[in-house]
């Protein structure tokens, strides 16, 4: 290689450089909340929105009200979080309670996993409780790849933890 080229390759690549610092910056100042990553010295950024769990599960019951609101369904909502359901819909006189669940992708197999338990506690105590055959109707899981399945409870079979994305969940994923 010549050193003129060699020459033109280092100063595209500080150039580069120079607009990835520029873009960060400025994206750290638009969006502190999100994490801006360089891929492969790429112009391309990338961001992950850093969000805890319980965020998470926000995210999802404000899916699921969405859902169910732009379907024709009347929504309610409890008072507290002592019910088994995050809210009721009711559509020509019938009324179902609905446990809404985010699925997160498990990194070892890129797979949606949601888990079917109450958990809850504090510093020194933490407990995992499951989910009774009864507790609730449906099943709304909204997932981190943004799509929705809604399960009848009564045929989840599992009562730990469900791969959303296997074939025999595939019927209950809405269009």
């Amino acid at each position: 290689m010549s050193m003129e080229k060699m020459k033109t390759k280092k100063t595209e690549r500080g150039r580069i450089a120079t607009r990835i610092k520029t873009l960060i910056e400025i994206s750290e100042f638009l969006y502190p909340i999100l994490e801006p990553r360089v891929i492969e010295n790429s112009i391309i950024l990338c961001y992950t929105i850093i969000v805890n769990t319980k965020e998470r599960g926000d995210i999802a019951v404000g899916e699921g009200i969405n859902f169910f609101l732009k379907n024709g369904y009347e929504v309610s909502l409890p008072i507290g979080d002592k019910r088994h359901y995050d809210f009721l819909v009711e559509k020509e006189g019938k009324i179902y309670r609905v446990q809404v669940k985010y699925a997160g992708i498990q990194k070892a197999k890129g797979q949606c996993r949601v888990g079917l338990r109450i958990t809850g506690g504090n510093q020194s105590f933490h407990y995992a409780k499951k989910y009774t055959k009864d507790a609730f109707d449906l099943l709304f899981v909204y997932t981190e790849r943004g799509e929705k399945f809604i399960l009848p409870w009564k045929e989840v079979t599992c009562r730990n933890e469900i791969t959303i994305e296997n074939n025999k969940y595939k019927v209950y994923k809405l269009s």
